[in-house]
């Protein structure tokens, strides 16, 4: 996704230029877990080639929308400016078929 490198002594973040297949990208509440009842930013990849018969989003399993990264962290960013929140789950898809290329 992005690398955080050090030049002349101060951190600078790049962006892999690969888009990522999104299915999509909504806010709701986490219904799951530890953190059941946060507010939060879901990411869904898109793109499965395990096919789970219990997969509640089988929707998820076709190619989706190339999107660059950088317009994800741009929605990050206005997710956490407009509700106060950092809180980001990425789902979906199989996030291993996306390959990062540096």
């Amino acid at each position: 996704m992005s690398v955080n490198t050090l030049q002349n002594g101060c951190f600078t973040q790049s962006y892999d230029k690969n888009p990522l297949n999104i299915c999509e990208v909504f806010t709701s509440i986490q219904g799951e877990g530890k953190d059941c009842g946060t507010h939060a930013l879901f990411i869904r990849l898109s793109g499965c080639n395990l096919k789970c018969s219990f997969c509640d989003t089988k929707y998820s399993w076709t190619e989706g929308t190339q999107t660059i990264q950088e317009d994800i962290i741009k929605k990050i960013k206005e997710y956490r400016d407009k509700f106060n929140n950092n809180y980001i789950i990425w789902t979906g898809g199989e996030p291993l078929l996306q390959e990062l290329k540096l």
